[in-house]
């Protein structure tokens, strides 16, 4: 038996069928077409130069992990099961009128979302896609919202989230213009291609130049780049309201628009649904007590299961642990090639490193996004390793959890101490983690 304690974030498990309808039928569609893009996008600005392939890794890097979850969340709202399941409890908790009323306003409100959903994602949530516009947006909404009372302001400029966006707003990390430039162009040919040339919006954020002339016009000419920049217009509203930066002008035009649809959103969308899932919430604990988990929300939880192998979708058989012999034999079998290439480090160690020490293991635990790493005990209590991913299949536990296929995956202790001892020289730490009664080798 495996235990795992963590803070899960959020889950959907009580979504009802028209929510997951909006998700397969646009959300996930939309945002799998964008990250695809974006990846696009990336990977040919990677190519530029080796100093443009080291700026673009970690960006792809997220993309391509976003687009793995993105696609595990689609296969699990095109599953029928997954739907028939709702409708099934739909149907029951349909013989409360409270509950009954509370579905049909979130299927109004959804009704609501399909209507303005296009249009909200490209003026409200698409922002652009870089960090440079994202700036000049907060810099513009900052000056207005500051000046409102903190629970009249948009939840981001709020006085409990502020000292947050400050951090990311004045950071100095480094923008590359280049990257901004490519992400920016693209962002434009989707505008006008999705809204039209004649639309209003599209004429703002584009112009009469074509994607890149605009693009490198908006950078070249914009101060953004430069923290120092930023701090001062954020302190200074005279300044922020005299900027003649292109970014702020462009963030100034297109802000009423983008305000009027997220207060839409907030209002006929979020807000009704917010309330209604209240009721549904407390209608599910009525009708099923404690058969049925609340949707996590960061909360502590544990949660137990076994160790355990499942099959692929193909039918392939995966085994419950992997080993740290199988980590060389799969560099071996690669030609040590990308992605499968080994550290010098551990090449180094092969000879030294115990081939049948477990490295990766599968167990049936219930967990979702914000369990990567939470400890996993055994019976006795004992900490036998550390989450850190889970199977493709087990990103359909954002809807509900399957224990024949959703399984968390965690690195073995045991494999952690062999690293730390045979190919870090880490002796030290390694004798501190295991206390003092342990025999060292």
């Amino acid at each position: 038996m495996a235990f795992t304690s963590g803070h899960p974030g959020n889950t959907s498990r009580s979504f009802t069928t028209a929510q997951l309808g909006v998700l397969r039928d646009m959300t996930y569609i939309y945002r799998l077409a964008q990250l695809s893009r974006l990846r696009g996008v990336m990977l040919t600005y990677s190519n530029l130069s080796p100093e443009a392939e080291r700026q673009a890794k970690t960006p792809i890097f997220g993309l391509e992990n976003g687009l793995k979850a993105l696609m595990g969340y689609k296969a699990a709202v095109k599953n029928p099961r997954l739907f028939e399941a709702v409708l099934k409890r739909e149907t029951e908790l349909r013989s409360d009128p409270k509950a009954a009323a509370a579905i049909d306003s979130i299927a109004q409100a959804q009704t609501k979302y399909r209507e303005m959903f296009a249009r909200y994602q490209i003026t409200e949530g698409f922002t652009l896609q870089t960090k440079l516009f994202a700036y000049a947006r907060h810099l513009v909404r900052m000056g207005a919202e500051t000046a409102l009372p903190s629970d009249k302001r948009l939840r981001e400029y709020r006085d409990s989230n502020l000292p947050s966006l400050e951090l990311s707003l004045f950071s100095e990390a480094p923008v590359y213009r280049a990257m901004e430039e490519a992400l920016l162009a693209d962002a434009l040919r989707h505008i006008r291609r999705e809204l039209g040339d004649g639309d209003p919006f599209t004429q703002a954020a584009c112009g009469t130049q074509d994607a890149e002339l605009r693009a490198s016009h908006l950078l070249t000419e914009s101060k953004l780049a430069d923290p120092n920049e930023r701090k001062r217009l954020a302190k200074d509203p005279k300044a922020l309201a005299e900027s003649k930066d292109p970014l702020i002008l462009l963030a100034r035009q297109l802000d009423p628009e983008a305000r009027k649809l997220r207060k839409d959103f907030e209002d006929d969308v979020e807000a009704p649904v917010r309330q209604a899932q209240s009721v549904l919430a407390q209608a599910m604990f009525e009708k099923y007590g404690a058969k049925m988990y609340p949707d996590a929300t960061f909360t502590l939880r544990l949660s137990f299961g076994k160790i355990v192998g499942y099959s692929e979708d193909d039918g392939t058989a995966v085994a419950p642990i992997t080993t740290l012999g199988g980590l060389y034999a799969r560099a071996d079998k690669a030609a040590n090639k990308h992605p499968w290439n080994l550290p010098k480090s551990w090449a180094d160690a092969r000879a030294r490193v115990k081939a049948d020490t477990p490295f990766n293991v599968a167990s049936s635990n219930d967990i979702i996004g914000g369990n990567s790493g939470s400890p996993v005990v055994d019976k006795d209590a004992k900490l036998i390793g550390l989450i850190f991913d889970g199977n493709m299949q087990s990103l359909a536990g954002q809807f509900g959890f399957d224990d024949k296929q959703n399984r968390a995956v965690w690195v073995h202790s045991a494999a952690l101490l062999e690293g730390l001892r045979k190919v870090y020289g880490a002796e030290t730490l390694a004798d501190e983690l295991q206390g003092p009664n342990h025999a060292a080798k």
